[in-house]
C-alpha cells in the first residue's frame, strides 16, 4: 500500500500537476486562504463585538442601578447598625444634619 501511495503521488507531482497550469493552482490557493482567513477574522471581530457589548452592558448596570443603590444601603446600614453605638443627641445633631439629610 505503501508503494502505491508513493507511485501515485510521484505520478499526480509529475504529470497531473503538469496539466494544470500554476497560476490556477495559485490563484486556487489564494482564493481558498482568502476565504478562510476571511471568516476567521469575521467570527473573531464578532466574537468581540459581542464580548464588548456584554462587558458594556454589564457595566452600564453596575454603574446606573446597583451604584445607585449602593448609597442606600451604605445609609441605612450606618443609620441601622454604626449610629446605634452613639448616644442619641450626637447622632441628632452632627450625623442628621451634616451627612445623611
Amino acid at each position: 500500500a505503501y508503494v502505491i501511495r508513493t507511485y501515485v503521488r510521484s505520478f499526480l507531482r509529475s504529470y497531473g500537476l503538469s496539466l494544470i497550469p500554476a497560476y490556477e493552482i495559485r490563484t486556487y490557493v489564494r482564493s481558498y486562504l482568502r476565504c478562510v482567513v476571511i471568516s476567521y477574522l469575521l467570527t473573531y471581530v464578532r466574537s468581540l463585538n459581542r464580548s464588548f457589548v456584554r462587558t458594556f452592558v454589564r457595566s452600564y448596570v453596575f454603574t446606573y442601578y446597583v451604584h445607585s443603590l449602593f448609597p442606600v444601603y451604605v445609609r441605612t446600614f450606618v443609620r441601622t447598625y454604626v449610629l446605634s453605638l452613639f448616644p442619641a443627641y450626637v447622632i441628632r445633631t452632627t450625623f442628621f444634619r451634616y451627612f445623611l439629610s
